[in-house]
C-alpha cells in the first residue's frame, strides 16, 4: 500500500517447516525490493512469486518498470553491490547461504530471483 504499486502475490508450498529467522529475512528482502522498485523502477505493477520446496525457498520478484542495463550500472558504480541498495539485499541472501540473480533490460523491467536453502 505504501509504495502505490499493484502487487500480485503468489505462494505455493508448505511453509510449516521454515524457521522464523528465515521467514523474517525473506520478509525484509521483499520489503527492501519493493522499496527499491518504488524509488527507481517507475513501475506500477509487481509480481512476487514465493515457492516453498522441500529443500529451499525461492522468491521471484518481477516489475514492469523501466529496467536498466546491469553492466552499465555496475561500471558506473564500480560494482553492482552499490546499485540501488542491492548490496544489502545480496548480503542478506549470502548470509543465508543462498543465491541471488537479477535480469534487467532498459524498457523491459527487472526480474530478481532469490533462492534460500532450507
Amino acid at each position: 500500500e505504501y509504495t502505490g504499486l499493484k502487487v500480485n502475490f503468489i505462494v505455493s508450498g508448505d511453509d510449516s517447516k521454515i524457521e522464523q529467522y528465515i521467514v523474517y529475512s525473506l520478509y525484509r528482502m521483499v520489503q527492501e525490493t519493493l522499496t527499491n522498485i518504488q524509488k527507481h523502477a517507475q513501475a506500477n505493477e509487481v509480481t512476487v512469486d514465493l515457492r516453498i520446496y522441500e529443500n529451499g525457498v525461492s522468491i521471484q520478484i518481477t516489475d514492469n518498470g523501466i529496467g536498466f542495463d546491469i553492466k552499465t550500472q555496475a561500471n558506473k558504480h564500480k560494482t553492482i553491490n552499490s546499485c540501488f541498495g542491492l548490496w544489502g539485499l545480496k548480503e542478506r541472501v549470502e548470509i543465508l547461504k543462498g543465491r541471488f540473480d537479477m535480469h534487467s533490460e532498459p524498457g523491459k523491467g527487472t526480474d530478481l530471483i532469490i533462492y534460500i536453502p532450507l
